[in-house]
């Protein structure tokens, strides 16, 4: 969390000092085209010379022209937020669906009963890989890992016909057992957690420990890589983030 603040503020200095230096750009363009202007002129006609009224005329086409280059780094700047909304509204568009939550929700127990369970939870945001594409290099793995094993016994029966013993070699997947489907960290991992009818629970912990994580686990908003969650009865989630109902005051401001 601390790196990506840091990143994140380094892009906000930079976005700042680029909008600094194109404002003052703009704002000084009038005086560096009007002398550039004279100068080209007097340059290429210096017989004629600067007459007044040449001179305060071409200064108002220059303040004329004044407002739409100021409008100029706005313009590319909207641009460019338009073209990043649309980019994250495709990528959302185009998501795949959560197909892999477990969630059992469950009429609502007496007071005293558990009313919410986690056992063994790990649950992340976002798959880098489909279960599809994951069952899919497990397979292809698999047939790899069966083709180098048939070609280490046939070279191993090839050099026992010649009468030399050599050690077999193991590969890092086959010293662990296995290897592990998901090659990035979950967000929660090994969540144990039991919730019962009436008990009043608080959950603290520093910024970005996971504690919104953990509300949105249980409503069934992540992916639930491992375990389960049981919940029962309803479930009312209340964000941090400020909204009003499109509704009189006193539905909106309710006690």
């Amino acid at each position: 969390m601390g790196t990506t603040r840091e990143e994140e503020l380094k892009l906000v200095y930079k976005y700042s000092v680029t909008r600094a230096v194109m404002i003052a750009t703009v704002m000084g363009s009038t005086l560096v085209t009007a002398l550039a202007t004279f100068a080209a002129f007097v340059g290429i006609y210096p017989e004629d010379g600067m007459e007044p009224e040449s001179i305060f005329t071409a200064l108002a086409l220059l303040n004329m022209l004044r407002f739409p280059l100021m409008q100029l780094p706005q313009g590319i700047e909207s641009a460019i937020k338009v073209n990043t909304s649309i980019g994250r509204l495709r990528r959302l568009l185009e998501a795949e669906e959560a197909k892999n939550l477990q969630i059992e929700v469950t009429p609502a127990p007496p007071l005293g009963q558990t009313i919410l369970s986690i056992s063994n939870g790990k649950f992340a945001w976002e798959l880098e890989k489909t279960p599809e594409e994951l069952a899919e290099e497990a397979a292809q793995k698999e047939k790899e890992r069966a083709a180098a094993a048939k070609k280490a016994a046939a070279e191993r029966k090839k050099t026992k016909k010649g009468g030399v013993d050599v050690e077999e070699k193991t590969t890092p997947a086959d010293e662990d057992g296995e290897e592990t489907p998901y090659s990035w960290a979950p967000t929660l991992t090994g969540v144990n957690l039991e919730v019962k009818s009436g008990e009043l629970v608080m959950v603290t912990g520093r910024v970005g420990c996971g504690k919104t994580s953990l509300l949105h686990a249980i409503l069934g908003e992540m992916h639930t890589l491992e375990g389960a969650v049981e919940r029962s009865g309803k479930a009312a989630y209340v964000p941090q983030s400020m909204f009003i109902r499109n509704a009189t005051v006193q539905v909106s401001s309710p006690p």
